[in-house]
């Protein structure tokens, strides 16, 4: 048996099979260079350095048995094994070195290990058959071309901070395990990202044309995460633990519904609020063509700029008394909006008996239900401000009157009092411009 091993005194001509004494710590360097017919090795438990070069160029070499004492692996250590196609790692490595799994084109899979916290350039350089990657939390310092030429990567576990050291063009699926602001771009096979609890916030998706999944496991961790754009983009669907979400419960401790939270989620057929819930950020339900109605209660007192946009289906609103804020657009693109309710202790919005939504005086028109069948509507005189998008996709009004037709304004512009007292041409006007513009009347 194999006791010390020191340059040369492995055969590089000779050598199939090495079995090794149980008190080796270390393989010098290149000890068993260029041992081509080396097929397969199991290393002692007792050792904890692979030297550099140590089976530099040992082509032959398909399997390799690593204990749990490793500590180091030096330079180059597996360079150009192209039959190597597995090798674990064990947790309580701490450095790989440079150029140490270089051109092992047979490598189909590798799992980092924790104790692992920086990983040189080139280390695995030219892997091209590698596939799968999972990189730890802990490791934060990657070269840059730690993982240069593995092209065909697919699937990668990773921390976001990870992300930019790995090629994408091949990706299929990534687990994002923890980090914040990591942006998805440019991915042109990606069609799975799945984002666990401890990732903290993220950047977006862009250019990713067959991403159609993003998976989630908690739904408040979801809510709070930091977003400074949307992972869902047109086309993808969120799933919560393996299913797409129908019927949606926000749960307590949730605070704001965040910007494009549950954009485009066509499955979702109900929401129910937290009563921890104050705000329901901006597109945090556009396009959610399942909703059919909404209440809006609990402690919810903001809603923001296009919450609801493009909710074709959404047919009834119900305002709770908490609510303090409905931003502009909240419910534009809502075509079969046909009534609002509000909770007769709200201090801020009322509606008329038709169901339109005003402010609690009725001196400002929020939001005319679109889809009223009603083909005629009388502004009244108390009224002084009509919000931008009010009367946005209203498919039967054809005749609008005017109380007091004098003084109202659009943007910079006076709107002309004849023009208003004629009722088809003011619901004209009205329907016409109020997409682009709020009004004003001054008196």
């Amino acid at each position: 048996s194999v006791k010390s091993l020191t340059i040369g005194s492995a055969d590089a001509s000779y050598l199939e099979k090495v079995i090794f004494g149980s008190d080796v710590k270390e393989i010098a360097r290149f000890a068993f260079h260029g041992c081509v017919n080396l097929k397969e090795i199991d290393l002692p438990a007792s050792l904890e350095t692979i030297g550099s070069g140590a089976f530099y160029g040992c082509t032959g070499l398909a399997r390799i048995g690593i204990s749990a004492s490793l500590k180091v692996i030096g330079d180059s250590a597996f360079y150009c094994c192209i039959n190597l196609a597995e090798i674990t790692l064990p947790d309580g490595v701490t450095s790989i070195g440079r150029d140490a799994f270089a051109g092992c084109g047979s490598l189909r899979y590798i799992r980092l290990p924790a104790s692992l916290e920086t990983l040189p350039g080139y280390v695995f350089t030219n892997c091209t058959g590698l596939t799968e990657i999972v990189i730890p939390d802990s490791l934060t310092d990657i070269d840059r071309d730690a993982f240069n030429g593995c092209v065909n990567i697919r699937k990668a576990t990773l921390p976001t901070s990870a992300f930019s050291a790995i090629l994408k063009g091949n990706l299929t699926e990534v687990i994002f395990t923890s980090g914040e602001g990591v942006s998805v771009s440019n991915c042109n096979e990606l069609v799975s990202v799945t984002i666990l609890p401890s990732v903290k916030g993220f950047g977006g998706a862009y250019d990713c044309p067959k991403l159609t999944s993003v998976n989630i496991s908690d739904l408040a961790a979801w809510c709070n995460m930091r977003a400074f754009s949307s992972m869902l983009t047109d086309g993808v669907t969120l799933y919560l633990n393996g299913s797409p979400i129908t019927d949606l419960v926000i749960p307590e401790g949730v605070t704001s519904i965040p910007y494009d939270a549950f954009y485009g989620q066509e499955t979702i057929r109900s929401v129910s609020f937290a009563s921890t819930v104050t705000n329901i950020g901006q597109y945090a339900f556009s396009y959610c063509s399942g909703l059919t109605s909404v209440s809006i209660g609990g402690s919810v007192e903001t809603i923001s700029d296009w919450a609801f946009f493009g909710c074709n289906n959404l047919k009834t609103v119900t305002i709770g008394a908490s609510v303090k804020t409905i931003s502009r657009e909240a419910f534009v693109r809502c075509a079969s909006l046909a009534r609002f309710e509000v909770d007769p202790d709200n201090q801020y919005f009322s509606t008329d008996e038709n169901g339109h939504l005003y402010n609690k005086d009725k001196t400002v028109i929020v939001r005319y239900a679109p889809a009223a069948t009603a083909t005629s509507y009388t502004v009244a005189s108390a009224v002084v401000r009509i919000e931008l998008g009010a009367f946005d996709d209203c498919q039967n009004l054809v005749a609008v009157k005017f109380e007091n037709p004098n003084g109202w304004w659009r943007l910079h512009y006076t709107v002309n009092a004849d023009d208003l007292k004629d009722e088809a041409k003011a619901a004209q006007i009205l329907l016409s411009s109020t997409d682009s513009y709020e009004w004003i009347r001054k008196t």
